[in-house]
């Protein structure tokens, strides 16, 4: 399933939210892993975008210094327009 842009909004607000970050991580208290389990049934495509977030996470800097955090999200939301277009 692709992306549209305002999914895409959608996946970089999730990225931007700590609570989301820990469910992901496995880090998440009981209350939150309730939230995000039941966010995620409740619309295929929240699972979705769960399942982007869980790719996106996974994926190592190739740098040792801290990432440009706007410089990533634009070329993140550049690859996932690109990954749609195709």
């Amino acid at each position: 399933m692709k992306l549209l842009n305002f999914e895409i909004n959608r996946l970089e607000k999730l990225l931007d939210d700590e609570s989301f970050i820990r469910w992901m991580k496995g880090m998440a208290s009981q209350s939150e892993i309730i939230k995000w389990e039941n966010w995620c049934q409740s619309r295929e495509s929240n699972k979705v975008l769960a399942e982007q977030a869980k790719k996106l996470l996974s994926m190592p800097f190739k740098t040792k210094n801290p990432p440009d955090v706007d410089k990533e999200m634009t070329r993140l939301r550049n690859a996932i327009i690109q990954d749609n277009n195709n």
